[in-house]
């Protein structure tokens, strides 16, 4: 019985137990992570909830394993614009290489 006790407690202590960062904090996280912003982009990308954050007593916290996550995805959507801007570049030369007739 403490057995089963033990295993439903544990999923709602991982709920209840987030780790709540500052938002200075959050700012030196998203910049050792590769993603330097300033302090008014921070509040932008908050009031348009972009970037998952709370408010508690009506003061901004972010939560460190959704912000690492959300840091991924930005990483991710940026070298997939990256990639697609070189496909892009290499089809629009080849157009027009083919167009002029240099096959």
């Amino acid at each position: 019985m403490e057995e089963i006790k033990k295993m439903l407690r544990e999923p709602i202590q991982k709920l209840v137990f987030k780790e709540k960062i500052s938002f200075n904090d959050a700012l030196d996280l998203l910049s050792q992570n590769g993603y330097n912003i300033s302090r008014s982009k921070l509040y932008k990308l908050t009031s348009t909830n972009s970037i998952p954050h709370g408010k508690i007593n009506n003061k901004l916290v972010f939560f460190r394993d959704e912000l690492i996550l959300w840091i991924e995805n930005q990483i991710l959507k940026n070298e997939s614009r990256k990639n697609n801007s070189v496909i892009y570049s290499a089809i629009s030369k080849s157009k027009r290489q083919y167009k002029d007739g240099n096959r």
